[in-house]
């Protein structure tokens, strides 16, 4: 169900949970647009990192060469591009999907944004630009999508301030996800996948799972997305090369019991690929 009136969303997952946000979760919100509107650079993807700022993703100065001469511009970055895209487009609905976005310092990416997110059509004033273009509003036909891996502890929490401007929505392991990935014509793989997934579940939740206290399932446990596969090779390869060596970080590291490393070797050794 999408959100009522919210467009600004933050898909909270696990790891190998992306998919739903980067590949279906885009076409969702801009299905229906009709024949005769504009759809040109309608989503596009970026990706936070910690040395990613305000000059990368808003606006910046940017050298540039012009015959063999360093020049200076002040240049739009992706969501000031998009906007406008979506405010010369009213009828259309136009998606930003920022990948990892609690990797970067959210406060000082957005900047103000942070008040144009919320007020939409309200205008305020950029750090960098002259006359009306130095000023902007977010349009409400651009939604923003962020999603955050919450098993990355590595990285710090998205601030109050920021957080109180997005709705987050939670994407959590799902065997009914990994059931109806697969068509009736690769029913045996189906039941492969499933009893992969639920071998590995049961590290995390049930009356034998190893997890540590110091951790949530729903934070760590790896997602359906790894048991997702075109064939049994490609299965045994996920499982055998993510899967199993995600799972021994976990166990060093301490999110799951010393005593899970055996159960991780038993699921090794119990055939190709599961």
């Amino acid at each position: 169900m999408r959100p009522s009136g919210a467009a600004r969303i933050v898909a909270d997952r696990t790891p190998a949970t992306a998919n739903e946000a980067e590949v279906f979760l885009a076409p969702y919100w801009l299905a229906d647009q009709g024949d005769n509107v504009n759809t040109d650079g309608a989503w596009d993807i970026v990706q936070f990192h910690p040395s990613y700022n305000y000059d990368d993703f808003v606006r910046g100065v940017r050298m540039q060469v012009d015959n063999r001469d360093a020049v200076f511009r002040v240049t739009d970055g992706p969501l000031l591009r998009m906007a406008k895209r979506a405010r010369q487009n009213p009828e259309a609905k136009f998606v930003m999907i920022v990948d990892e976005i609690n990797r970067a310092n959210l406060a000082a990416v957005l900047g103000e944004l942070i008040y144009a997110l919320e007020y939409r059509e309200s205008r305020v004033s950029l750090q960098y630009g002259e006359g009306a273009d130095a000023t902007i509003c977010i349009p409400d036909n651009l939604f923003i999508i962020g999603t955050m891996n919450t098993a990355d502890r590595s990285i710090g929490h998205i601030d109050y301030a920021v957080r109180r401007r997005f709705s987050f929505v939670p994407l959590i392991p799902d065997p009914a996800v990994v059931k109806a990935f697969y068509p009736d014509t690769q029913e045996q793989l189906s039941k492969i996948a499933l009893a992969a997934f639920d071998k590995v579940a049961a590290l995390f939740t049930g009356p034998k799972a190893q997890l540590t206290s110091d951790y949530k399932a729903r934070d760590v446990q790896p997602g359906h997305s790894y048991f997702l596969a075109k064939d049994e090779t490609d299965l045994g390869f996920k499982l055998k090369y993510q899967v199993f060596p995600l799972l021994r970080e976990y166990v060093s590291d301490g999110v799951l019991h010393q005593a899970a490393d055996k159960l991780i070797e038993q699921m090794e050794k119990e055939g190709d690929p599961v």
